[in-house]
């Protein structure tokens, strides 16, 4: 029997879709896209969003980028981090 054990969480409003890659899981929302860090599973941290318009449909992750998709054609968004 599977019994998951939850470890820490980040609120993000109006989550529809959820991703996963590397120590980043993405999230479409009502009207965008919001990125976590998951490094530390026990803390998790919203580290941003972008508003896209629309209402999300899909979502995937290949690296850098994220395909969104929506009622639009598919989105590309890069991903970039401050040093």
């Amino acid at each position: 029997m599977f019994t998951p054990i939850p470890l820490g969480q980040a609120q993000v409003l109006e989550a529809n879709n959820v991703e996963a890659s590397g120590v980043f899981t993405f999230v479409t929302t009502g009207g965008g896209l919001t990125a976590v860090d998951v490094f530390n599973p026990l803390n998790p941290k919203v580290i941003g969003s972008v508003g896209l318009g629309g209402s999300s449909a899909d979502l995937a992750v290949s690296g850098n980028p994220v395909y969104y998709a929506d009622s639009r054609p598919v989105c590309l968004a890069f991903l970039t981090t401050a040093c």
